[in-house]
């Protein structure tokens, strides 16, 4: 068990219930207000941002709760591709509601490429595990 996975997961995940919170009783009104022809798909990438930023906050939880036998190597990359991820797909997403800036959705596929990643190498890290006892 790696206690810092941990915290941060449970961290991020806290951020995403706030930001699914924020987006849907004060970011939907105002990005009605702001862009109206283009408010509808700013909410919703608003609300994906949110959804992945939770999923992959829980992903890092179960990081967290690896056994050693896992290794520590698998653990780490796994978690800081998942953060990674978070703050590419997420963050470039909240980051374009926002400010209308496009150059920061080219950044979201990267994002979601970390993700993959990260699934893969949590996959490779499980099944090469040291069937050991420590």
């Amino acid at each position: 068990m790696n206690k810092r996975w941990l915290i941060l997961g449970g961290a991020l995940a806290m951020c995403a219930v706030a930001t699914g919170a924020l987006g849907d009783h004060l970011i939907r009104p105002k990005l009605l207000e702001w862009f109206p022809a283009d408010a509808e798909k700013r909410v919703m990438n608003w609300e994906i941002a949110s959804r992945y930023l939770f999923y992959h906050a829980l992903a890092i939880c179960v990081v967290g709760l690896l056994p050693r036998q896992v290794g520590r190597f698998g653990v780490h990359l796994t978690g800081f591709l998942f953060l990674i991820g978070i703050g590419l797909f997420s963050g470039c997403l909240f980051g374009y509601v926002l400010t209308d800036q496009k150059s920061l959705v080219l950044f979201v596929p990267f994002g979601g490429g970390c993700f993959l990643l990260g699934w893969l190498a949590f996959m490779i890290s499980v099944t090469f595990a040291d069937r050991t006892p420590s």
